[in-house]
C-alpha cells in the first residue's frame, strides 16, 4: 500500500521547494521609485505604426494617401493638403520646386527666415541727391542740400528750377499746353523780349503761343512778317529754335522761310526751324500766307535743348512783328 500524501503541489523552482498555500513571487527588477512590477498600473502595451506607403502620385495627408494636387499655391502646392499657402505682410506664396508652400517677398520687403521685413531705400537706390523723400517703408529719406545756388529738382537733383511756363500742372513740354504769352497787330513796330524762361533739364522742351491779328494790307509787307531770336543761350549748350504759323482762316503752305529751314508740324502749319550747332544763338524769319486775305493765326514757338549743361540762368526770347 502506498504512504499518504497530502495534497499540496511541489514546485521546484531554482533548487528550492515551496508548500501549497505559498504564493510564488518571481525575482524580477523594480521600477527607480523602487515599486516591483506587480504593484504597478498595468499600460497597454503599444504598438509602432505602420509606415504607409503612397503611389508615385499620391501624398500622404493626415496618414492617409490623396492624389497630389496642381502646384498652385491656392491648393498648398502639389504636396500640400488642399489649404491654400499662407504669406506674410510684403510677400506672396509660391509653391517651391519641391512641391510644398514657398514665399517670395516683393520689393522693398526682403525676406528673412519666413518672413518679409521692410527694407527702407536709400538715397543711392531712388537715385536723388537732395531734398527729403518718402523711404519706402513709411519713413522719410534725408538726401541732402545744393549749393552754388542750384535748388533741388523734382527729380532729387541739384539742378534748376522749373520756370513759369514749366510748372505742374501748366508744363509747357507740349504743344497742347504751350502758354499764350502775347497778343499783337501787324501794323508793324511789335516786339518783345522775354528773359524768364530757362531750360532746367536735358528733358525739358519750351513751347509757347502768340496770337497775331492781321490789321492792315494798306502798307508792304501786306502780310504779317515775323522774327524770332534766341538768345544768351549757355556756353557749351546747343539750342534749336522753331516758329510755325497756324492760320485761322486755313491754309499757310505757301509760308515762306527768310531765315532759317522750312518745316512742317503736321496739319496745315508750317514754319521755320534754326538749329546751328554750338550757336550762341538762333533766328528764324516767315512771311505768313493764309487762305483768303485774312492773315490772322497764332504763332507756335518751341526752344528744344539738343545740349544741356546745368545753367539756370534764363535764355532771351526775342519777337518782331511786321
Amino acid at each position: 500500500m502506498y504512504p499518504r500524501i497530502a495534497p499540496c503541489l511541489v514546485v521546484i523552482l531554482l533548487a528550492a521547494s515551496v508548500g501549497c498555500g505559498d504564493e510564488v513571487l518571481p525575482d524580477e527588477p523594480m521600477n527607480d521609485a523602487g515599486t516591483p512590477w506587480w504593484e504597478m498600473d498595468a499600460e497597454p502595451m503599444s504598438m509602432p505604426d505602420a509606415s504607409v506607403e503612397c503611389r508615385s502620385d499620391e501624398h500622404l495627408c493626415d496618414d492617409t494617401c490623396v492624389e497630389n494636387y496642381p502646384n498652385e499655391p491656392s491648393y498648398g502646392c502639389a504636396l500640400g493638403c488642399g489649404e491654400p499657402c499662407d504669406a506674410p505682410t510684403g510677400g506672396v506664396a509660391v509653391c517651391a520646386d519641391n512641391g510644398r508652400c514657398d514665399i517670395l517677398c516683393e520689393s522693398p520687403f526682403m525676406r528673412v527666415g519666413d518672413d518679409c521685413v521692410c527694407r527702407p531705400a536709400t538715397c543711392e537706390d531712388a537715385g536723388r541727391v537732395c531734398g527729403e523723400w518718402e523711404d519706402g517703408c513709411g519713413g522719410t529719406l534725408t538726401c541732402g542740400t545744393c549749393e552754388g545756388g542750384r535748388a533741388c529738382n523734382r527729380e532729387g537733383v541739384c539742378g534748376c528750377q522749373p520756370d513759369v511756363a514749366d510748372t505742374d500742372p501748366a508744363s509747357n513740354d507740349i504743344r497742347a499746353r504751350a502758354p499764350m504769352i502775347g497778343s499783337f497787330g501787324d501794323r508793324g513796330g511789335d516786339m518783345e523780349t522775354y528773359r524768364i524762361y530757362t531750360v532746367h533739364s536735358d528733358m525739358d522742351v519750351d513751347w509757347y503761343r502768340i496770337d497775331i491779328t492781321d490789321e492792315t494790307d494798306v502798307l508792304p509787307p501786306y502780310n504779317p512778317r515775323i522774327r524770332v531770336g534766341l538768345g544768351a543761350i549757355p556756353a557749351g549748350a546747343d539750342y534749336d529754335l522753331g516758329a510755325w504759323y497756324d492760320c485761322a482762316s486755313g491754309g499757310g503752305m505757301d509760308l515762306s522761310c527768310e531765315v532759317g529751314e522750312a518745316n512742317d508740324l503736321g496739319g496745315d502749319i508750317y514754319g521755320c526751324v534754326s538749329a546751328r550747332p554750338g550757336a550762341m544763338s538762333e533766328s528764324v524769319e516767315l512771311n505768313t500766307e493764309c487762305d483768303g486775305v485774312d492773315e490772322s493765326g497764332t504763332l507756335l514757338i518751341r526752344v528744344l535743348p539738343r545740349t544741356y549743361t546745368g545753367v539756370c540762368a534764363p535764355y532771351e526770347l526775342n519777337f518782331e512783328l511786321d
